[in-house]
């Protein structure tokens, strides 16, 4: 019987704006059933004790973000509908998506064209759309980050780390390490509203011992190469490099665990803390840091605190437009809630990869939640799942988790970046994936 391990709270390494850890996820073929209690593979997924139970009710604080999640379940399919299309379309006038109360606000640059109409009526008819004007399309906004990137980002000799962008279109937000005064710098005019602010850069964030076929938001190390990890609950030779997400597919039915790609490279192999192996890396993406590991999976993320798990099915997906509210599950920290999506994208987060090059990963979505000292992903947390709850107590993959931030300036984690499903799919040499259902 192969046991599987959690951090406790005592063994969690730390990040400051950080890139968390990956976790993979593997997963069955889309018509899996889950493995009756007793059975060689539930015995794999089971602690010293017992089984994890599946779907299991809720309590604590995953409770309280589930009843919010309830409510914007009609709002994130209707906002959906409208985000896909424009991903497909790509109009020019767009610009971003807001869950508002009991109804979705898509904002929009200039007159929303006529051939784009029937999409926003086919979403109307889920739930109350309202069509608000923005100062400035997604497009306009991404191309102006990008200028001044070019001149003031950490690539370019200059001070800052994070560029955002705003989804509701009122310009750009540049952030610099506390003291480098870069307002007082000269920065170029690039047509929009830009303002400064100091906070520390964002860090880039096992489920311990999982067995094969692997599933969601365990913890993993690249054997590959040498990443600093951290030690799992009290077994200090379990280490772990990062977290995964969820088990998916591409469309020819190739099944993978789904990661952040700041924690390895293709063709690197991936063990579990034990050191069974898990698979390759077969597909990455550093510009949007995705990666996937070639692997055999199950249809489940595990959930729980860092003491107690359970599993949970996947059974949708979706983006994160503002107002979002998003959970989080990571080998460090187990799995912790009440994100909330906001305004602001990282068009440019700037940061130094393992073997020490620079790195600019574009268009991470920002999740803040008040400052919860060890109960905000972390080290090790990188690649995790990041969804939100559905009324049956499965949940909704929403995307991965990427890197922790001090949104506020405060010094204490608060916030997420991550990378949703949408903008995923989108990224150019990558795969197009689905999660995996039961």
């Amino acid at each position: 019987m192969t046991k599987r391990l959690r951090f406790t709270p005592g063994n969690r390494i730390a990040l400051t704006v950080a890139v968390i850890t990956c976790s993979a996820l593997l997963v069955h073929p889309a018509n899996a059933e889950p493995e009756p209690a007793g059975s060689a593979v539930a015995n794999q997924a089971q602690s010293s004790s017992a089984p994890a139970p599946i779907n299991a009710p809720l309590t604590g604080e995953a409770l309280a973000a589930a009843k919010v999640m309830g409510k914007q379940e009609p709002l994130l399919k209707a906002a959906d509908v409208i985000q896909f299309a424009a991903y497909e379309h790509d109009p020019a006038g767009f610009t971003g998506l807001q869950l508002a109360g009991d109804k979705v606000i898509l904002w929009w640059s200039g007159d929303v064209p006529e051939s784009f109409k029937p999409t926003i009526e086919q979403a109307r008819a889920t739930a109350p759309v309202e069509i608000q004007h923005a100062p400035y399309s997604e497009k306009q906004l991404n191309a102006a980050a990008d200028r001044l990137n070019a001149v003031v980002g950490l690539a370019a000799g200059g001070p800052a780390h994070t560029i955002h962008v705003s989804a509701i279109g009122s310009g750009l937000q540049v952030l610099t390490s506390p003291g480098s005064q870069i307002s007082k710098l000269r920065t170029p005019d690039v047509g929009v509203p830009v303002e400064f602010k100091e906070a520390l850069p964002p860090e880039m964030i096992s489920r311990c011992n999982d067995a094969s076929p692997w599933q969601g938001g365990i913890g993993y190390r690249n054997s590959s190469r040498t990443i600093t990890g951290g030690p799992c609950v009290d077994n200090s030779s379990e280490t772990h490099t990062c977290s995964t997400a969820f088990g998916v597919k591409n469309s020819a039915g190739t099944t993978y665990l789904l990661t952040a790609r700041h924690c390895g490279m293709v063709g690197d192999v991936m063990k579990d803390t034990t050191g069974e192996t898990i698979g390759t890396a077969a597909v990455g993406n550093k510009s949007q840091d995705v990666m996937l590991i070639r692997a055999t999976i199950r249809p489940y993320i595990w959930d729980g605190g860092s003491t107690s798990a359970s599993l949970r099915a996947v059974t949708n997906y979706g983006n994160t437009p503002v107002g979002t509210s998003l959970c989080a599950s990571g080998a460090r920290t187990g799995t912790t809630c009440n994100y909330t999506v906001t305004q602001w994208r990282a068009r440019s987060l700037n940061w130094r990869d393992f073997d020490g090059t620079g790195t600019t990963s574009t268009d991470l979505t920002l999740a803040v939640k008040g400052c919860s000292p060890g109960n905000t992903v972390d080290l090790g947390d990188s690649g995790g799942a990041v969804f939100n709850y559905n009324s049956n107590n499965t949940v909704s993959a929403r995307g991965v988790a990427n890197a922790k931030g001090d949104h506020d300036g405060d010094g204490c984690t608060d916030s997420m970046y991550l990378m949703d499903w949408g903008r995923m799919n989108q990224a150019s040499g990558f795969e197009t994936i689905t999660p995996v259902y039961p």
